[in-house]
């Protein structure tokens, strides 16, 4: 961490779902799918992502429950870790963090496993820093810093 001015310099750390978002997405009759992914970024940080989506109906579907075959959750999960994996190993930190936050990683993924099994609401639900990489210095990381108009 490193002060300047009125701005505080940090490096990601983590981020993490608020819990009545968390709780707003669990509904009865479907299936949870959770995954822990292991993701390296170029800049060498690793993060560990927790994934959770949830099953719906087919659109002709006439039972009340949509749970899915145990096979295919196991396909899923390895198919998001799969593809997270590779996503990451081009992106430097930064961008991994604003891919994580403006939702863009988890449409991308929702959209290339629907087509197997019919998913609702996939989010990044929590992320931690396992491993932080190279050692940048703070203000290289963070590039050109505003002067506050307090500092004046």
């Amino acid at each position: 961490q490193k002060v300047a001015g009125r701005n505080l310099l940090t490096q990601f750390h983590s981020m993490e779902l608020t819990t009545d978002k968390l709780r707003s997405l669990f509904r009865k009759w479907c299936t949870t799918i959770e995954s822990v992914v292991e993701a390296k970024t170029a800049d060498g940080y690793t993060l560990r992502m927790f994934i959770i989506t949830f099953t719906i109906k087919n659109k002709d579907q006439l039972s009340k429950n949509c749970y899915a075959n145990q096979h295919l959750v196991k396909w899923l999960r390895a198919r998001m870790t799969s593809m997270i994996q590779r996503k990451f190993a081009k992106l430097d930190i930064n961008t991994a963090v604003r891919c994580m936050t403006d939702g863009s990683l988890a449409k991308k993924v929702e959209s290339r496993i629907n087509p197997i099994l019919p998913v609702r609401d996939l989010r990044i639900r929590r992320v931690k820093t396992v491993r932080f990489g190279d050692k940048v210095s703070i203000n290289e990381a963070h590039g050109k810093i505003p002067d506050s108009i307090e500092d004046q």
